[in-house]
């Protein structure tokens, strides 16, 4: 038996040898390849023009503010239409005068077939088409046809309706949210992965009768515990999906309202094709106004209400009017002026939810500098998504982005560490402020710390209907509003700044200690062996326990390396393994004996806004997080 194990170790570290010099030749080849086309590389993407930019100082100190660490952007921003507009229906006919009506600007793929996986996720896998473009003027007349139609539809009467949209990222959302906002109204979302609760409260808040949605969330609602309070606070449904005649449809969902026992006699349904269809026989506003567009809308009049994911709880409207999201395109020119010149050849994918302020913001704003905009989703992108029949290209692959938006939790896997966010943009100021709790001040030392809190004329109204959360967020200073951004910030020499921790992720220890579970997690996130992490603790507990998706490749490599036998006992040899490297891994990076978890929970489970364990933007819901794995944490309590 010795034997054989002496001969099976030799064996492991000949393959590791074997593994080393393969994996050296294939990256100096690669090295080789980066050389050669690194020429081509430099005049095809001209980081030159960035470069001014990246070297330049981000910030200086704003004279208002002698006594405070209050800092302002540089530099100005280029010259551009979106300047001299005031609304966001304005800004579109600007766009659609500066670009003309045969300039491309979306592409979206149409269904061909699909088929139902209800045990899997996503549910649905497609079979779509090719990327269908459409033009500037096709756009616009959509836009027009859909809201003339939404007149017709369910009589809008007056302005400041509030119209719900609970769906996801697409062609016909987009569509949508203009139409709702060039008539007036009020633009509602709902991120598609809401929880029950949130859904309900939602509703029941905004006291509107109509909802854009589609079929598979309107079987949500029809799922939902409390679906007779929902539908009895809704009037017109508006499927955004179904591209057919409701007729088609009307079987299935009627026998699902049927066996829900939802009185649906007082519910008015409608499909995308049937509200175009409703207001295609007007002429559009713009074959009308062919000089001078006129808007139904005030600059300081509310655009939106979007919800927030509710990762701290109950989700709170955000209420953003058509002054704040014009400044923040206007603010954001600085930050793509090397964009613009070439924005028409860059193609944008647009992926990420709607409902997001990221997303809605980026996609409007590529689209007004001359980008274009392809959309796409999560279980659509690549060609091995989950989402699609087999054969199906992924959306990727056939639209060939140049650009993309990206979230916390992607680039913690491209950089595996926190890095500084830049300067303020132009017309926002950034302060930092002494959380003396925390151990924040702005006389630190190398450079300073303290709660960010931020002023811009592109800075949100306030919460919807929740007037105690304004007077703790927002506050005027020097005729200038502010807002508490809750985030902790550092600040370079530069004038850049990198957020390193968060004052919501602070608790307190049995002892006494204060620890910030954000910063343990950015630290121990930057290990190899860690996908994903979520740090626990209380007042109750004088230590603290992480829950860890591992990088699975790593554990087995931990396997081979330790020559572990494959047994009953390997997980927890494994485990002990892990945490000896881990705990190397808190000390070297500067963790105190406290800061570092005294145990670790290895999972498998995936954290996704579906099982409501990250918000859409991939948050952490720290508490959905523990109550998820509530059971493993009490059997380590009763270990101890």
């Amino acid at each position: 038996m010795n034997l054989f194990e002496k001969y099976r170790r030799k064996l492991n570290k000949i393959k590791e040898i074997l593994i080393k010099w393969i994996i050296f030749s294939i990256a100096s080849i690669l090295f080789l390849i980066d050389v050669i086309t690194l020429p081509f590389s430099l005049i095809w993407s001209k980081p030159w023009l960035k470069w001014p930019l990246i070297w330049s100082k981000r910030s200086k100190q704003d004279p208002k503010y002698s006594l405070q660490l209050v800092r302002k952007a540089v530099r100005g921003v280029p010259k551009h239409f979106l300047q001299d507009c005031c609304t966001i229906d304005d800004a579109f006919y600007r766009a659609y005068q500066n670009y003309g009506p045969n300039r491309l600007c979306l592409a979206y793929r149409e269904i061909l077939d699909q088929e139902n996986n209800p045990n899997q996720n996503p549910p649905i896998r497609y079979k779509l088409g090719p990327y269908k473009w459409i033009t500037w003027k096709e756009l616009m007349h959509t836009i027009d046809r859909f809201g003339h139609g939404l007149e017709r539809s369910i009589n809008l009467g007056k302005n400041n309706v509030r119209i719900i949209i609970f769906a996801p990222t697409s062609y016909q959302w987009f569509v949508a949210a203009q139409s709702i906002i060039k008539n007036g109204s009020v633009l509602v979302t709902l991120y598609p992965t809401l929880g029950n609760q949130g859904i309900l409260e939602a509703i029941k808040e905004i006291e509107e009768h109509t909802i854009c949605t589609t079929i598979l969330l309107l079987e949500k609602l029809i799922e939902h515990p409390q679906k007779e309070e929902i539908f009895s606070l809704l009037k017109n449904i508006i499927l955004l999906d179904c591209l057919d005649d409701f007729d088609k449809i009307d079987l299935k969902l009627e026998e699902k309202f049927k066996s829900s026992k939802i009185e649906i006699d007082f519910l008015k349904f409608f499909t995308f094709k049937q509200i175009i269809e409703n207001g295609s026989n007007v002429i559009t506003d713009f074959e009308n106004c062919q000089q001078e567009y006129s808007s139904k809308n005030k600059p300081e009049q509310v655009a939106i209400i979007m919800y927030t994911s509710g990762s701290g709880g109950k989700p709170k409207g955000v209420l953003m009017s058509h002054d704040n999201l014009i400044k923040g395109f206007q603010c954001n020119l600085s930050s793509i002026q090397y964009f613009l010149p070439e924005a028409e050849r860059h193609i944008y994918i647009g992926y990420l939810p709607l409902a997001h302020i990221l997303e809605f913001c980026m996609e409007i704003m590529l689209l007004l500098v001359g980008a274009r905009i392809g959309y796409s989703s999560p279980h659509t992108l690549t060609d091995i998504s989950p989402g699609l029949m087999p054969g199906t290209e992924g959306d990727a692959s056939l639209l060939k982005p140049t650009a993309m938006a990206a979230v916390p939790l992607v680039l913690d896997r491209i950089k595996k560490a926190v890095c500084a966010l830049g300067g303020p943009l132009y017309g926002t100021k950034v302060k930092l402020v002494d959380w003396p709790e925390g151990g924040y001040t702005i006389i630190d030392s190398p450079n300073p710390r303290g709660e960010i809190h931020l002023s811009s004329q592109s800075t949100s109204i306030g919460y919807f209907r929740l007037d105690h959360l304004n007077h703790q967020a927002f506050y005027y200073e020097n005729g200038e509003k502010w807002f508490k951004t809750g985030d902790i910030g550092e600040m370079f020499p530069n004038g850049s700044f990198k957020i390193i921790d968060r004052k919501k992720d602070f608790i307190k220890l049995q002892m006494g200690e204060y620890v910030s579970l954000g910063k343990i997690e950015t630290k121990l996130k930057t290990s190899y062996l860690v996908q994903q992490i979520c740090v626990c603790g209380d007042s109750t507990r004088t230590y603290l326990v992480a829950i860890v998706i591992p990088n699975r490749k790593a554990l087995d490599r931990i396997v081979r390396l330790n020559s572990i036998v494959e047994n009953e006992r390997t997980k927890a040899i494994v485990e002990k393994v892990f945490k000896r490297k881990m705990f190397e891994h808190a000390r070297r990076h500067g963790l105190r004996g406290y800061e570092i978890p005294r145990h670790y929970i290895l999972v498998d489970d995936e954290w996704t806004s579906e099982n409501d364990l990250v918000t859409a933007s991939f948050k952490l819901k720290r508490k959905q997080i523990e109550n998820f794995y509530r059971e493993k944490i009490q059997n380590i309590l009763l270990d101890e």
